[in-house]
């Protein structure tokens, strides 16, 4: 440690001898740096420590609230798309519950809604007509439906295995006739499509406008639905028997109730909401 003090005493009687003022001084602040400086230019250097203090906090003030707008607006987008694109599936899982309820195993939901977007699809693009179109999509559903009902409920097969073979066939029947009728060009894209149902009131407040304000009018009949098909199961009689045929077969058998006509219509149910 001595040696070491030596060494910078030394060094500081260079730097003073070749006229570089006194080192400690200089290095505690009591004695300004060597070399002229006009006043103008002093002036200046004093002022720019006060002007870089400021700007930092300004520009992460506008960096701030520039990502909390970024960040609202992909928030909403990201809320409308869930909404948009969780429709077709909320309704297949509405009508699996009214199958479930019946005591029918309804696997072949997907073979539903591929069979019902395709000749939805094309029924829109021959009668350019979105009711049409509806209700072709319905009405397909439902004739796959049928063949569920008819095998798994007066046949008596393994539900199951009935409804992983009419998601083979729909999965093979609309790849071929794709295929056929369109190429591989795909449908046409001046399809009609369901409207938009605008919400002016909704509109108005910054993240629920966004996210909910301007949805197809599909989105709420689905979200209606679900309040609809909790107060029919629960609250109504019609509930009461599909609840209770499903659950107690034989019960329900002995005290009148229609068994297998409450499943099939229970089936066919799924199959118009998928």
């Amino acid at each position: 440690a001595d040696s070491g003090l030596i060494d910078i005493r030394s060094f500081a009687r260079k730097k003073e001898a070749k006229g570089g003022g006194d080192l400690f001084a200089n290095l505690a602040g009591d004695s300004p740096l060597p070399g002229p400086m006009p006043g103008a230019e002093a002036a200046r250097l004093s002022e720019m420590p006060a002007q870089l203090a400021q700007l930092p906090v300004i520009q992460k003030k506008k960096k701030s609230s520039a990502g909390l707008i970024a960040a609202s607006i992909a928030g909403a987008a990201v809320a409308a798309a869930t909404l948009r694109l969780a429709t077709p599936i909320l309704l297949a899982a509405l009508g699996g519950v009214i199958s479930e309820r019946a005591g029918v195993v309804n696997i072949a939901l997907e073979g539903s809604m591929l069979v019902g977007a395709f000749f939805g699809v094309l029924a829109a693009d021959r009668s350019h007509s979105i009711v049409v179109a509806l209700a072709v999509a319905i009405a397909a559903g439902t004739a796959l439906a049928a063949l569920h009902a008819v095998a798994s409920i007066h046949f008596r097969s393994d539900q199951i295995v009935s409804g992983m073979a009419l998601n083979i066939l729909a999965l093979g029947l609309t790849s071929y006739l794709d295929y056929q009728l369109y190429g591989t060009t795909g449908t046409p894209s001046d399809l009609p499509g369901i409207p938009d149902l605008p919400l002016g009131a909704l509109e108005r407040v910054p993240f629920l406008g966004a996210a909910a304000g301007d949805q197809s009018v599909l989105v709420w009949v689905a979200l209606g639905l679900v309040v609809l098909l909790q107060l029919f199961l629960f609250r109504t009689v019609p509930g009461l028997r599909l609840r209770a045929v499903g659950e107690h077969p034989r019960a329900a058998d002995t005290v009148g109730l229609a068994v297998r006509r409450t499943r099939n219509a229970a089936v066919l149910a799924t199959r118009a909401h998928a």
